[in-house]
């Protein structure tokens, strides 16, 4: 999509309201997959697989803005899939100028057909290089809070953005028992056939963060993942009061951690934080209309104590030196990361030249 074909779509984002937070409920599927389901359905249009269309977005977006506003409100819409793999979603980001760095939230909604759709609900068959229309009770989703390098404007508007790619922190792989050649192998096999497996590393860091609290929602849902090469505050349920709250909080504790290896020494309200948010969120068991497995957020921070920090004194540190950053090559540098990774002689994660 150029940017002329969406800028109107723009235009509406700015001015849409945050409204109340999603009715639905908030659900991660068998293929632990996180969306939102509402007791009602609507129409969903077909897209081309190879890439969605400015007239395909904004048929999604018209939906999406009346079911999810308070998930895209005050977003652009980048006119290119970050990243490019992700062709059949459209990437909602807004951003935070917060005093050491700025911060990218994004919405990532997928709008491709995920099965399920009975002949009913069939508006339109699936045709040559574009997807079925259906009617849905689902929107599927990610929303993320992370640390931006580069953001890129265009007429006032965000068209790209390169994420802070945290070598020293993030790219750590350490075994965990004394069969170094097995965890060596591996990951190489993850590297070479498939997307890197961060889950090691987002376990230590979920572990980290939780400053001795229990996360209450298992490993399903996990509050911090790696993506972009970048450690991402995880939002199931990102309406924009929670994400205003959670920006500037995630950019202290980040660089407080970057900056002592720990969390020690944390202030005591930004240890309050991550103690309430980590025992905000519980999963419990539920069957799809289908008998498949399902998981859906039984409890998860609400609007009131998004508010409560919001009108707490700014939380914002003194401006600091950014964090460490991977030096890239280009704007196109996201497609070439896991061409770029290898694994070190004492089992680092490394980034070649």
């Amino acid at each position: 999509m150029e940017l002329a074909e969406i800028e109107r779509i723009n235009q509406e984002l700015r001015d849409l309201s945050p409204a109340e937070p999603p009715a639905g409920e908030v659900r991660i599927d068998a293929h632990h997959r996180t969306f939102i389901e509402f007791p009602e359905s609507f129409a969903w249009p077909r897209i081309t697989v190879t890439g969605i269309t400015a007239d395909e977005a904004k048929q999604a977006v018209s939906v999406l803005v009346r079911k999810i506003p308070s998930f895209i409100a005050g977003c652009s819409l980048l006119p290119v899939p970050h990243p490019s793999k992700e062709s059949g979603f459209l990437h909602f980001v807004r951003a935070y100028e917060l005093p050491s760095s700025d911060y990218i939230y994004i919405c990532k909604v997928n709008c491709d057909y995920l099965g399920g759709a009975n002949d009913a609900e069939v508006i339109a068959p699936a045709s040559q290089g574009r997807t079925p229309a259906i009617k849905t009770n689902r929107i599927y989703f990610s929303g993320l809070i992370l640390a931006a390098e580069k953001i890129k404007r265009e007429n006032g508007w965000i068209t790209s953005f390169q994420s802070r790619h945290l070598k020293e922190a993030i790219f750590q792989v350490r075994k965990k028992t004394e069969d170094s050649e097995e965890a060596h192998r591996e990951l190489f096999t993850a590297m070479l056939f498939d997307d890197v497996d961060f889950s090691r590393q987002e376990e230590a860091f979920i572990e980290i963060f939780s400053q001795d609290k229990e996360w209450s929602a298992g490993k399903l849902l996990k509050p911090l993942t790696i993506e972009y090469l970048s450690l991402c505050l995880n939002l199931p349920y990102p309406f924009r009061e929670l994400v205003d709250a959670c920006a500037p909080r995630y950019q202290i504790a980040l660089n407080h951690f970057l900056g002592s290896g720990s969390m020690v020494g944390l202030r005591e309200e930004q240890e309050k934080f991550w103690a309430e948010f980590y025992s905000a969120w519980k999963l419990e068991s539920a069957v799809s209309r289908s008998g498949n497995t399902q998981w859906k957020i039984a409890n998860l921070p609400d609007k009131d104590w998004a508010l409560g920090l919001i009108r707490e004194a700014p939380l914002f540190p003194e401006r600091s030196e950014p964090a460490p950053i991977i030096e890239l090559d280009s704007e196109e540098a996201d497609e070439r990361d896991r061409r770029r990774l290898r694994l070190g002689p004492d089992g680092t994660m490394e980034i070649s030249d």
